[in-house]
């Protein structure tokens, strides 16, 4: 059964990292031959600089997020544009469920429930609101925005506590190399280094280890990133995000003006 990604992400309640990944676990690695010689030789002191320089040399690319929860019986999946830009990440959702668009601080999102307007279905929604309805469009806007802007995990790895090479997996063609990097989640998060999903969001209750696979091609571009969103009660969910169409020309902008309605504060 498919179901909407709001309701996917409200399995994991709170967003927190595990250990576990299902792709990264030990018999996962067994399975693999390790490598001396691979496509991207990274090193923990190198990874960072230059996994972001080449990502900020692209300025923009695509993401497909897939998400299972806990069991495997349910799934949702959207695809998000991002742009790298001096002052933060745009991102836009066009098909999201609801589709969302961030441009600077101004973050909308499609829902005429919340403008009372079909012909302004579009909100600009406001940090500060005490309205439920908004706070909750705000929280699922936000939400589906940190993880389009997932890469922002690379600098958590500044703060591994294991740096390792997996195998070498193809990803639309091209050859990748894995790393396994395992973060102390609390320090990185202490400092900021893990984007905007989870910097606020793991709490000292949270598993201390963090276990993300980045796969990076040849260039240093990454191509992939996967690991599990644990709130450390049962629940977890699995995310896998694929990096494509870089450098091209995405559909990032805000809604017309016309089109954005009013909202009651």
């Amino acid at each position: 059964m498919r179901i909407t990604l709001p309701r996917a992400i409200a399995l994991s309640a709170v967003l927190v990292l595990s250990v576990a990944c299902g792709s990264m676990g030990e018999d996962a690695d067994a399975g693999r031959s390790l490598v001396s010689v691979t496509p991207a030789g990274l090193t923990q002191e190198t990874f960072v600089p230059r996994v972001l320089d080449a990502l900020w040399a692209k300025r923009s690319f695509s993401v497909e997020a897939f998400v299972v929860p806990k069991g495997g019986r349910d799934q949702a999946t959207f695809t998000a544009n991002v742009r790298l830009t001096g002052s933060g990440t745009d991102v836009s959702i066009p098909a999201g469920d609801p589709p969302v668009v961030r441009i600077g601080d101004a973050l909308y999102v499609r829902d005429h429930k919340l403008t009372g307007n079909t012909k302004r279905p579009w909100a600009r929604l406001n940090p500060g609101s005490k309205n439920p309805a908004e706070e909750e469009a705000l929280w699922v806007a936000e939400t589906l925005i940190g993880i389009s802007a997932g890469h922002q995990v690379i600098v958590g790895t500044a703060y591994a506590t294991e740096f390792k090479r997996g195998g070498q997996t193809p990803i639309d063609g091209d050859e990748t190399q894995e790393y396994i990097v395992t973060i102390d989640s609390h320090q990185a998060a202490a400092a900021g280094a893990l984007g905007e999903l989870l910097n606020t969001r793991i709490k000292k209750t949270a598993p201390k280890e963090l276990r993300v696979s980045f796969a990076v091609d040849a260039e240093d571009v990454l191509r992939r990133i996967e690991f599990v969103l644990d709130d450390g009660a049962e629940l977890a969910t699995h995310l896998r995000l694929t990096l494509r169409d870089f450098g091209k020309s995405l559909p990032i902008a805000a809604p017309p003006a016309a089109t954005v309605g009013s909202l009651g504060r």
